[in-house]
């Protein structure tokens, strides 16, 4: 092979570039091969000697000796009339003032495009003749330079500078600055920049001007991203919620759904883990369910997306999502990632050291309580105790840990604070030609388990580019990688708790002999060697996101508004995972004896590995036009069409008879047992979509959209979905009756939106007849097929029947809103109300069809549910010199209910009373009332009713005691009542949502002052109910809890309102039924996120702009009924075995050069 390159022949010279310098450098390069069109007005001179020559030959002339080109209709400018002209060197501004001057013609001048329009309009007297000296009168024209910042002296790159009256305008540069030559010394300049009060400034013969610009706090300019394009917030007629970027990043939580609870209304989220990598909050809109979330035009997740990333995020919760149809049933989400923008190159520099705590969690008995409580235990049931009170005097002494030992198994297997790191770097700038937007992120979190052995990393590279090819013509390339490593224990968190749980403070968590596991006097398996990787094996999953996109804009010219653009996108999400499982031997040591008990093993070494990837590819083509007519109507149209095309495929490999566990590859695997398996996936969408949003004068606004959905997940007869929307908005502040008479109104806008959605994340392919293969092996369960003679055999078998006509959900949904602003945001407001109805869904007829049908019966569009609430968001923000605040607090409130539920026809009255669903709320949980604890036995022996339907002979004192509601002398399912509005487990055949709280509220506030800066955020819930952990009472010898131990009813304890009662198993019996005992009420409130930061004035030039130092903390208190249950609100389920939600603490430092 020829030797092309050898780096050793090369000498590099160590010519030294500060990163600033190199970027600015690669800036300077670029913006060599540009033109600044708009700095061509004001430099490029004409001299012009054309006396009685007709306009069209001034028009060809100014073309030959210039850039410029001109465009107009023949047949609205007379380009026959005559004019006489003599310039010398003169500006195109004052050319065209005066060649037009006395006419109904208007002049723009776009870059070196000069259009030409006709208008209702007429400039002054007519002068046939123009004359130019060489020297220009001061009056006439003059040269205006300056920098345009906030109140705060940060530059505005970017920023329009327009002489007022004209189109004369320039926009200024990376630092501020501007020139613009003006008419005449007394101009006025209109100065805007979104996000700012646009501000008029006169010139008064100055030739330097500094223009500070006032944040527009009603934020009515402000540009909001919905669905396939943007809107001002003051023309938007749905309900529509957004966040920008910048807050999300306050909170510096590893993952980015943690940053949504208790910002907007409607928003419901529910962290049910803090485990590293799996950490993530459910998130509902409106407690709808899971919604579409929309990555810059992608259908993806965001949890893994780095906050620094995000520009904004818009929640549609109406109308507006109806422009995605048969997706956006349940509301969208929209991401929309940084882009460049006009501005010197700035680095961004973010790093973050966080240390994670747990909110709320169960802490075990020691060994003293864990003996009282199981001598209790079996006494209560007229058993002999396990233990002599000399042997618990000597647990709670200690002075024997070899023989009574006290072991805290949680203590060894977790820690308290585990470290967590964040780092990210940025780069972001641009000219008019080319803007550029990258980032580097690095997520380093530990988990809490005492081995180290629970590790999640997350690299996020991203680079948006944005190219002015032409004039009319605008490229886009988005790059993002997203890589990510998570290695775990192999055993899930329910069964490491699972594991903590069954192993006893009795027994000594480390032996003397440090190479053997300790046996915890349960069961053979141990929560120690089951979250080390060398002891009990582990799981690790590399996960890679890909995403390249490609965009363009292309205004059309000719047509004014008129443009065309389209994207192409390629994502695709792949998993490499191995599953490595070791086998251990545990021992128990005899003290006495000074020897060690083999006590077994309850795994085998096997390793399953495999490998899947995911991909799509999302297309569309859209025309719009855009455009204002007679200054007052303002259409702005859509015609898309779109269409997504994903595959994926997998392959996963089993091997076990490993002769030794030092080699984790299937290779090593022994000959039997060893197996494979794979599989494919296809799915698709095609969509054309129309939308229209006209306004008139600015107060009265009307959208309307349609789209045309067709999935191939349903039959072709059902295949295709109409779903259209409509919503109107009456911006009353804009009326003369207002607008003229009440200042400090600065917006009133009424809304009313209808809109039909769809849901198609549900029935795929159940058109068809399905056939699954099983092997037959016998695993931790039994799979399907056949076994002879103790050998597998593969079959194939029916996955039951198909349904020709299942087709998506619908969703239709009323929404009417309000919002308000008044004396620049001093007081805001939004409210909106809303009902759903959802139809189609999906279910069996198994609860109304006898259970000898003889076949698994097909799904159908069976079901309905009818859903209201409200949302309301009031603020207040304000002002004063240095000191700025915004305060606003948010309140929803969402309830569902069936219209109709496929269910038997019940005759019974207390059947149809607690089991008929159709016409009842949804969230309904039927269960027994009860009236605290029986204190003694003359309060059983004197009951008036038989409670455990055996003449009460099995209940004893401390024993719950359950009301006779129907008052007929036995408790049974006929004394349930309604005893919880919330949805307490989930059930699958009646898709409802898992304990969505009724009612959410947050509070945001926010102060700057002088550098400082502070951000609170409290969040919580109500309307809503936790189920209490039934384990807290003992079932066995298995370990227990502190709180049972300090809460349980005994004679000593003789409350009847004990937080536990007796500790028995027959006492279980009747204890763990289900009723209102067990429910506490969930409503909680808690100091979600909290930021203080101090931003250091740079007062020397250092080569960085600004250093901010902060302190961070997120669900640092909670405010709730179950703080006395050892428990967090948003529990995962009442078992307590989760990984508890994080309590974190950080501190970090920005940098910005």
């Amino acid at each position: 092979m020829k030797k092309l390159f050898n780096w050793r022949d090369v000498q590099l010279h160590p010519l030294k570039f500060s990163l600033k310098m190199k970027l600015t450098l690669l800036l300077t390069i670029v913006s060599l091969f540009q033109i600044q069109a708009n700095t061509y007005s004001q430099t490029k001179k004409i001299s012009l000697d054309m006396p009685n020559a007709t306009v069209q030959q001034v028009i060809h002339e100014i073309e030959a000796l210039t850039d410029y080109k001109f465009l107009l209709n023949r047949r609205d400018v007379d380009i026959t009339r005559n004019v006489s002209i003599k310039v010398d060197k003169a500006l195109i501004i004052p050319i065209l003032k005066e060649l037009f001057l006395g006419t109904d013609i208007e002049y723009e001048v776009l870059k070196k495009q000069i259009v030409l329009r006709k208008t209702n309009k007429k400039v002054g007297a007519i002068r046939p003749t123009i004359q130019m000296p060489e020297t220009v009168d001061v009056n006439m024209q003059a040269q205006v330079s300056g920098t345009v910042t906030d109140t705060d002296g940060t530059p505005l790159p970017g920023a329009n500078i327009i002489e007022k009256g004209t189109t004369n305008g320039v926009t200024a540069d990376f630092d501020g600055e501007f020139s613009i030559e003006v008419a005449e010394t007394n101009a006025v300049l209109v100065v805007s920049y979104i996000g700012f009060a646009t501000k008029e400034v006169s010139v008064n013969e100055q030739s330097s001007l500094k223009i500070a610009l006032e944040e527009s706090a009603a934020g009515l300019d402000e540009v909001v991203v919905v669905g396939y394009g943007t809107q001002a917030k003051k023309d938007i007629t749905g309900a529509v919620a957004t966040v920008q970027g910048e807050a999300l990043a306050m909170t510096k939580t590893a993952d980015l759904t943690n940053s949504v609870a208790g910002r907007l209304p409607g928003i419901i989220t529910k962290q049910t883990s803090g485990e590293p990598g799996n950490d993530e909050s459910s998130i509902s809109i409106r407690g709808f369910g899971t919604p579409l979330v929309i990555v810059d035009g992608i259908q993806r997740d965001f949890n893994d997306i780095a906050s620094e990333e995000v520009e904004s995020m818009t929640v549609l919760k109406d109308a507006s999502a109806a422009i995605y149809g048969a997706r956006a049933g349940n509301g969208v989400i929209l991401i929309t990632t940084k882009r460049g923008t006009i501005g010197k190159p700035q680095i961004s520099i973010n790093s973050t050291t966080t240390y994670v705590g747990f909110t709320n969690f169960l802490q075990y008995a020691n060994s003293g309580q864990y003996a009282e409580l199981m001598n209790e235990f079996k006494t209560n049931d007229g058993l002999d105790p396990l233990f002599s009170d000399e042997d618990v005097a000597k647990y709670y002494s200690g002075e024997d840990p070899l023989n009574y030992p006290n072991t805290d198994w949680w203590g060894l297997t977790m820690n308290n604070y585990s470290p967590q790191t964040q780092h990210e770097v940025s780069l972001r700038g641009g000219s008019e030609k080319i803007k550029y937007y990258t980032l580097f992120s690095y997520l380093d979190q530990q988990g809490g388990y005492k081995s180290g052995d629970n590790k999640y990393k997350r690299y996020n590279v991203r680079a948006n580019l944005d190219a002015e090819v032409t004039k009319n013509l605008t490229v886009s390339l988005d790059l993002s990688m997203i890589a990510e490593d998570l290695k775990s224990p192999l055993r899930t968190v329910y069964n490491l708790w699972a594991d903590i749980n069954n192993a006893l403070p009795t027994y000594l968590g480390e032996l003397p002999d440090k190479t053997k596991i300790a046996y915890g006097g349960s069961v053979p398996v141990s929560p120690i060697a089951g979250s080390t990787f060398d002891l009990g094996g582990y799981q690790a999953d590399n996960n890679r996101h890909i995403n390249i996109k490609g965009s363009f804009n292309y205004d059309i010219p000719g047509v004014e508004g008129l443009s065309i653009d389209g994207f192409g996108s390629y994502f695709e999400f792949s998993n490499d995972y191995k599953n490595w499982e070791k086998n251990y031997f545990l021992h128990e040591y005899d003290a006495v004896s000074d020897t060690y008990i083999d006590r077994g093993s309850s795994f085998k070494t096997k390793l399953d590995q495999g490998y899947q990837v995911n991909s799509s590819f999302t297309s569309n083509l859209a025309l719009k036009f855009v455009r204002t007519f007679d200054e007052k109507h303002n259409v702005d149209a859509l015609l898309l069409y779109e269409r997504i095309k994903s595959n994926g495929h997998n392959t996963s490999a089993h091997g076990e008879n490993y002769l030794t566990d030092a080699i984790d590859y299937l290779f090593a695997a022994g000959g039997e047992g060893q197996r494979v398996s794979g599989g494919a996936s296809e799915d698709g969408r095609e969509s054309y979509v129309g939308r229209l949003n006209y306004g008139y004068d600015g107060k009265y606004l009307f959208q309307t959209t349609v789209r045309y959905d067709g999935s191939p997940r349903f039959n072709e007869n059902n295949r295709w979905g109409l779903f259209p929307s409509f919503s109107a908005g009456w911006r009353i502040s804009e009326e003369n009756f207002i607008k003229d008479k009440v200042e400090w109104i600065d917006n009133l806008k009424l809304r009313a939106s209808y809109s039909n959605l769809g849901y198609d994340a549900t029935g795929n392919f159940q058109y068809l007849s399905g056939y699954e293969i099983a092997s037959g092996f016998i695993r931790p369960y039994m799979d399907a097929g056949y076994v002879l003679d103790g050998s597998p055999y593969t079959t194939i078998y029916s996955t039951g029947l198909a349904n020709p006509n299942i087709t998506w959900e619908d969703m239709t949904i009323y929404n009417i809103g309000l919002d308000f602003s008044i004396n620049n945001g001093l007081l805001y407001a939004e409210l909106d109300a809303f009902y759903r109805e959802r139809t189609n869904m999906l279910a069996t007829r198994s609860q109304s069809l006898p259970n000898t049908f003889g076949a698994n019966l097909p799904a159908e569009n069976l079901n309905s549910q009818n859903q209201r609430g409200f949302e309301v968001l009031l603020g207040h923000r304000n002002r004063k010199n240095e000191f700025k605040y915004d305060i606003s607090a948010n309140i929803a409130w969402s309830r569902a209910k069936w219209d109709h539920f496929d269910e038997p026809m019940y005759e019974d009255e207390d059947d149809i009373r607690i089991r008929t669903k159709s016409g009842n709320w949804v969230d309904r949980v039927f269960g027994y009332k009860s009236d605290g604890l029986f204190t003694s036995q003359s309060e059983i022996d004197n009951l008036s009713y038989d409670q455990d339907q055996k003449g009460n002979e099995t209940l004893a004192p401390g024993d719950i005691k359950y009301i006779d509601i129907n008052n007929d002398g036995t408790i049974d399912f006929r004394d349930q009542e309604v005893i919880s509005t919330s949805n307490l487990l989930y059930n699958e055949d009646e898709n409802s949502n898992s304990n969505i709280p009724q009612l959410t509220f947050g509070l945001n506030m926010s102060i700057d002052y002088k550098g400082f800066d502070l951000s609170l955020l409290l969040q919580g819930a109500g309307m809503y109910d936790v189920e209490i952990n039934r384990g807290l009472l003992p079932y066995g010898t298995v370990n227990t809890f502190a709180l049972t131990y300090e809460n349980r009813w005994n004679p000593a304890n003789n409350d009847k309102n004990a937080l536990l009662p007796r500790v028995s198993a027959t006492g279980n019996v009747n204890n763990t039924k289900n009723s209102d005992f067990w429910l506490v009420d969930g409503t909680y409130l808690r100091i979600k996120n909290f930021n203080l930061g101090y931003t250091i004035p740079m007062r020397t030039k250092v080569g960085i702009e600004s250093v901010r130092l902060f302190l961070s903390g997120t669900n640092l208190l909670t405010f709730s009924g179950t703080n006395k249950w050892d428990m967090d609100p948003e529990t995962a389920n009442n078992s307590g075995r989760y990984y508890p939600q994080p309590k974190t603490f950080s501190l970090g430092v920005s940098l910005k050069l």
